[in-house]
């Protein structure tokens, strides 16, 4: 739980004093989610990597 309330913090703070954060998020998500695995591959620790 501290984690997910050290993000909120961090999340919050960002957008609070960058109002153009919601478009660099908003890119972030949409290169994240055209990953898959015929495009990438995960290494032992759980890292995402380019195949």
């Amino acid at each position: 739980r501290e984690s997910v309330d050290v993000m909120y913090v961090a999340l919050g703070t960002l957008l609070a004093h960058i109002p153009e954060s919601f478009i660099h998020i908003a890119e972030v998500i949409e290169k994240n989610e055209q990953k898959n695995f015929n495009t990438h591959r995960l290494e032992k620790g759980g890292k995402v990597v380019r195949r």
